[in-house]
């Protein structure tokens, strides 16, 4: 397990961050030498624009298909849609991410906020 910020300035859509986002998370998988992975994510839009093989052309299709030419890089991967609610960890890593110059990774261990929010969601005590 593996947790990852960068730096997002100028990103013009919310399809397009998640987008981004999806793409960092399969190369620092990659990076990483994971060969079995699944990245998540709560955009619809992404997740289908992956799966599906077919040429989309929309303002994220650049994107879809760098995160499609690097699938065949691993032994298996599959791409998972979560709703909002059940992503909040990713949404707190992502705005950490706004206040970053750098990329920042961390190993068998996430950012303090993330592991209490973590630990709030598996014990069913979400306000703290």
């Amino acid at each position: 397990m593996a947790a990852c910020i960068y730096p997002s300035k100028n990103i013009a859509t919310p399809a397009m961050a998640e987008a981004w986002a999806c793409l960092h998370a399969v190369k620092f998988g990659e990076d990483l030498g994971f060969r079995d992975n699944c990245v998540k994510g709560d955009s619809l839009i992404v997740i289908k624009g992956i799966n599906d093989a077919k040429d989309e052309k929309s303002h994220i299709s650049n994107v879809l298909k760098a995160v499609q030419n690097k699938i065949n890089n691993f032994t298996h991967i599959k791409f998972r849609f979560v709703p909002c609610p059940a992503n909040n960890a990713a949404h707190t890593l992502a705005k950490a991410g706004w206040h970053h110059e750098q990329p920042e990774y961390w190993m068998e261990e996430a950012p303090a906020s993330v592991v209490e929010l973590v630990e709030r969601e598996r014990t069913g005590n979400e306000t703290g």
